[in-house]
């Protein structure tokens, strides 16, 4: 389980310009009065992504059953990540907002970890679906588990997520329906 305070070493050119920009608001921060919050969030899912982009498994697996297609896992599926609502992420944000937190780091997570494979079981159970799984070589960037600690937050606030994983796959899936017949 990873902790703010863990050394930061990206292997992608995302993780590295995410890095970048929390680095450039620290020394900003030094120079100016500048009073900064940084969050980095889990990987969070819920309605307003993009169900036909290539981020975000949930969402884009949603996507994928929507269009009677097989998901697509990069390795064998067991990769392991922290996956947050939307709704959770917006409430510790909320919640930090209120207590006046500066100048901090914090991680926003669910603080548990799911392998793509489960992730994909979910999806299925959800939906009652099952558009197959189409597996493509690994990527080498794709560390193998990327969990969050949320103790920083929770202490400092008293937040924890709320919505349970598969409810939160439901509430996604029922939310992507409806508008599918809007559409219509």
């Amino acid at each position: 389980i990873n902790s703010e305070n863990d050394q930061l070493c990206p292997l992608t050119y995302y993780g590295y310009s995410k890095l970048a920009m929390e680095e450039f608001l620290k020394f900003s921060s030094r120079i100016y009065p500048i009073n900064h919050l940084i969050v980095r969030p889990s990987n969070p899912y819920g309605s307003g992504q993009n169900l036909f982009g290539k981020q975000g498994l949930i969402t884009v697996a949603l996507g994928k059953i929507l269009q009677d297609q097989p998901i697509e896992i990069w390795g064998d599926g067991q990769v392991v990540r922290d996956y947050l609502h939307i709704r959770d992420l917006s409430n510790a944000i909320q919640a930090l907002v209120a207590k006046g937190v500066d100048n901090q780091v914090y991680n926003i997570g669910s603080g548990q970890g799911h392998s793509v494979n489960e992730i994909v079981k979910i999806i299925h159970k959800v939906t009652e679906r099952n558009t197959g799984v189409e597996y493509k070589p690994a990527r080498p960037v794709d560390v193998p588990v990327n969990i969050l600690s949320i103790d920083k937050i929770n202490h400092h606030t008293g937040w924890k997520p709320e919505v349970n994983l598969e409810v939160g796959i439901a509430m996604l899936w029922k939310a992507m329906q409806q508008n599918v017949q809007r559409i219509k």
